[in-house]
């Protein structure tokens, strides 16, 4: 990855991090393990600390997407393969239509075919980490690091959004998920 960013602030570009995720009955070497995991949370974070004007990523998107725990255990996954909910947001809405034109809520997902207990896909922490506002109000550095997250996703994806300075510079933990009534 140094040589890589290296290469990439030589020549101007930004760059951000996606982890690899397993697919739906996957058990090869490239599963990560609590190791990997750390290993790569590192790494995100030096070279966040290294090329801050270049990396477009926050500490809380290396903890979130490197943590131990899935998407879908830290935040309660949106898409209608993991909520079951019909209240309007992403479980009702979202339709993610097969090649035959038919829509199977039991596999809609925005990364189809990922193993649920393992996704860390920065598209699906695009809309899972940002949709939990109320989670994150707790406390200050909480706050900080959700408003990190999203300046972080605007950048990515809005054209001509400028990423501004993180507000966190420490690890925290996601805050546990509520469980409704």
């Amino acid at each position: 990855m140094q040589a890589v960013a290296a290469e990439l602030v030589a020549s101007g570009c930004k760059l951000t991090f996606n982890v690899f995720s397993s697919p739906v009955g996957y058990a090869g070497p490239l599963r990560h393990d609590r190791e990997s995991l750390l290993t790569t949370r590192k790494a995100m974070i030096a070279l966040l600390k290294q090329y801050p004007e270049h990396v477009l990523f926050s500490i809380y998107n290396a903890v979130a997407h490197t943590s131990e725990k899935a998407l879908h255990d830290l935040y309660n996954c949106s898409y209608p393969r993991c909520n079951p909910s019909q209240d309007i947001g992403l479980g009702r809405s979202f339709r993610q239509y097969r090649t035959d034109l038919n829509w199977d809520r039991s596999v809609a997902c925005c990364v189809p075919d990922t193993d649920c207990d393992d996704c860390r896909h920065y598209a699906a922490g695009s809309a899972v980490v940002t949709a939990r506002l109320y989670r994150h109000v707790g406390s200050l550095q909480a706050f900080k690091s959700w408003l990190d997250y999203v300046d972080t996703y605007l950048a990515v994806w809005v054209m001509g959004y400028d990423k501004g300075e993180n507000l966190c510079r420490e690890e925290i933990e996601p805050p546990p998920v509520v469980r409704r009534r």
